[in-house]
């Protein structure tokens, strides 16, 4: 399991829980920037929200967490200048 946090200089907020992340790029090809595809994310529009939010504010720097079975974070990727691709349902396109 997985969830998504903004970077906010303090304790990680979990936003919405995830089920699966899909690198859409090549790792050999394409260190730097990446396109994932969230897959069966718990609450969609709560996470396009807060990311638009932070997109106006200039602060959209976020989290994908690792999660434990208890919910416990395991590891962390940073992502930078998030912005949502595509989005259907519960399937979310996010590039940074």
């Amino acid at each position: 399991m997985f969830a998504f946090s903004l970077d906010t200089g303090s304790e990680n907020n979990l936003i919405t829980s995830i089920g699966e992340v899909r690198n859409l790029e090549s790792n050999r090809s394409n260190i730097g920037y990446r396109k994932l595809r969230l897959i069966n994310v718990q609450d969609t529009a709560k996470l396009k929200y807060e990311i638009e939010k932070a997109a106006l504010t200039y602060d959209h720097n976020g989290f994908i967490h690792m999660l434990d079975a208890n919910g416990s974070i395991i590891h962390s990727t940073f992502i930078s200048s998030i912005s949502i691709g595509k989005s259907k349902r519960n399937t979310l396109c996010l590039s940074g």
